[in-house]
C-alpha cells in the first residue's frame, strides 16, 4: 500500500467544511490517492474503489461508521452539495469537492470525479502546501480534525499567533459560539489538545497573545512533535503496512517512531553527522534535549567558529553529558515567570467570570421563587409596595410616577430591589437557595481577595 499522505494547497486549509466526520475522512482518503508529483499531471485521474475499500478506509479505527453501500449516498451528497466558501477583498469562491459519483451496483464499485476548479490546489502543488498522513485524523473529532490541519500548516514555523474568532473559530464552524474564554479554552482547545496527544504526530501549548481589556483576542501556539500513545492497533497495523517508521517493544506492541524534522537533519549533516549517527541520536535521546543542545551549539559557533573542529561530535558530547546553556536557561526562567503571571491573570479572570455566573444564577433562582409566590398570593406585590412606599425611595418615586406594583416588579431598574424586599418578607422560602449559592459565592470572593 502506498503512503496515504494528504497533500493540499494551504489555500484550502482554513476553509470551513460543514460536513460530517465520515465525509471528511473519505474526501481526505480520495485526496491521499491523487498523484503527488509536482508536475506533469494536467487533470484529475478517475478514482475507482470497491465498497470494501471505502469501508476499510472510513472504519479504519474499528468503529462501524458505515456498513452498507447505500449508506455512502449521504456522504456523497455532502461532498457534492456542501460547498467550500472562500472570500477576500477581491473575490469570493464557492465550490464543492466532487462533481460526480458513479456506483456500479453489479460490482459494488464507486468512481469519483473531483471538481475541476480544485486542480490548482490538489495537483502539481509545488509550494505553500500542507502534508500529513491520512491515519492521523481517523480517531479525531470533527473539530480536532480541522484544527490538526491548521496546525500542520504552521508546524514548520514552530510558533504561530492565531486570532480566536477569524483563525480558529471560523474554520471550525464555531464563530459566535463560546464567547466566554474559559469555556472556549476548556471545551475546545484543551479537549482538542488531548486528542492530538493521544492520536497524532503533533501537540501544542498556547498562551494569550493580545487582549482588549480583559478579553483575549489572539493566542500564540507553540507546536511540537508528538508520539501518539493511544492509537488503536488497527491504525498502527495500517501505518506499519505503509512503511511508516514503527518499532516493536518488548511486548510486541507496535509503537510509532518520531520522524526527524528535515531542518534538523540537514543541519546535523552540515555539522558532520552521517545518516546512521543522526538516526541513532534521535532514537536514543528526547527531541527536547537534542533541540536544546542544537541551539546551544549554534550560539557557541556564532561566538567563535574556530573553537569547535567537529560540531557533531561536540553536540553528541553535550547531549550525553547534559551541558548547560545559561542563556537558554535564563530565557526559560523568564518565560516560565511570564507564564506564571499570565496564568495568575487567567485564573483571576476565570474566577471573576465564575462569580458573575454564580450571582446571575442566584438572582434567577430568587426571581423564579418570587414568581411562584406572586402566583400563589395575587396581592403580594401590592402589599410589598404599600409597606415600603414611605420608607423606600425607589418605591416611593415609582408610585409617584403612577406605576403599578407589577410594573415596579418587572421594570429592569427596580426588579432586583423588589426581589430583595420579597426575600426579606418570606425568608423561609429562600433559605435553601440562599445557603446553596451564598457558600459558593463566599468561597469565590475569598479566592479573589474581596
Amino acid at each position: 500500500m502506498a503512503k496515504l499522505n494528504v497533500k493540499k494547497a494551504n489555500h484550502l486549509i482554513p476553509l470551513e467544511e460543514r460536513i460530517s466526520k465520515s465525509a471528511q475522512l473519505w474526501i481526505s482518503f480520495l485526496i491521499a490517492n491523487l498523484p503527488k508529483s509536482k508536475e506533469g499531471v494536467d487533470d484529475f485521474p478517475t478514482l475507482d474503489f470497491s465498497f470494501r475499500e471505502v469501508k476499510a478506509a472510513i472504519n479504519a479505527d474499528g468503529k462501524r461508521r458505515i456498513t452498507e453501500s447505500k449508506e455512502l449516498k449521504k456522504i456523497h451528497k455532502e461532498l457534492m452539495g456542501t460547498p467550500l466558501w472562500y472570500e477576500d477583498e477581491d473575490q469570493a469562491d464557492m465550490v464543492a469537492w466532487l462533481t460526480r459519483v458513479r456506483w456500479d451496483k453489479k460490482t459494488d464499485r464507486f468512481t469519483y470525479f473531483f471538481h475541476p476548479a480544485l486542480k490548482p490546489y490538489l495537483l502539481n502543488v509545488k509550494e505553500h502546501y500542507t502534508l500529513y498522513n491520512y491515519f492521523y485524523r481517523v480517531c479525531l473529532s470533527p473539530n480536532a480534525m480541522k484544527f490538526y490541519e491548521l496546525l500542520k500548516m504552521y508546524q514548520y514555523l514552530g510558533k504561530i499567533e492565531l486570532e480566536i474568532e477569524e483563525d480558529i473559530k471560523l474554520p471550525l464552524g464555531l464563530k459566535g459560539r463560546y464567547k466566554d474564554y474559559y469555556n472556549f479554552r476548556r471545551r475546545v482547545l484543551d479537549s482538542i489538545l488531548q486528542e492530538l496527544i493521544d492520536y497524532t504526530d503533533i501537540r501544542y501549548e498556547y498562551l494569550p497573545k493580545k487582549k482588549i481589556g480583559k478579553k483575549v483576542i489572539s493566542l500564540e501556539f507553540s507546536i511540537f512533535r508528538n508520539v501518539p500513545k493511544n492509537l488503536p492497533k488497527s491504525i498502527l497495523e495500517a501505518v506499519k503496512e505503509q512503511g511508516m517508521p514503527v518499532e516493536q517493544d518488548q511486548n510486541d506492541e507496535i509503537v510509532l517512531l518520531p520522524t526527524i524534522p528535515p531542518h534538523h537533519y540537514s543541519q546535523l549533516q552540515k555539522w558532520g553527522g552521517n545518516d546512521k549517527a543522526i538516526n541513532a541520536l534521535f532514537s536514543n535521546f528526547k527531541i527536547e534535549l537534542i533541540e536544546y543542545q542544537i541551539r546551544h551549539l549554534r550560539r557557541v559557533l556564532k561566538q567563535d567558529t574556530k573553537k569547535i573542529d567537529n560540531p557533531f561530535a561536540w553536540l553528541l558530547k553535550a547531549i550525553q553529558n547534559n551541558y548547560t546553556d545559561t542563556v537558554q536557561d535564563q530565557k526559560k526562567t523568564n518565560l516560565e515567570k511570564r507564564q506564571r503571571i499570565e496564568m495568575q491573570h487567567l485564573k483571576r479572570a476565570d474566577l471573576e467570570q465564575q462569580l458573575k455566573r454564580l450571582e446571575f444564577d442566584f438572582f434567577e433562582q430568587k426571581k423564579a421563587l418570587c414568581d411562584q409566590l406572586i402566583a400563589q398570593k395575587p396581592n403580594l406585590l401590592h402589599e410589598i409596595v404599600e409597606q415600603h412606599k414611605t420608607i423606600n425611595k425607589p418605591v416611593a418615586k415609582a408610585v409617584q410616577k403612577g406605576r403599578s406594583p407589577l410594573e415596579i416588579y418587572t421594570d429592569k431598574w427596580t426588579t432586583s430591589m423588589m426581589v430583595h424586599l420579597i426575600q426579606n418578607a418570606y425568608p423561609d422560602t429562600f433559605a435553601s437557595t440562599e445557603s446553596k449559592f451564598e457558600l459558593e459565592i463566599k468561597k469565590t470572593k475569598k479566592l479573589l481577595g474581596y
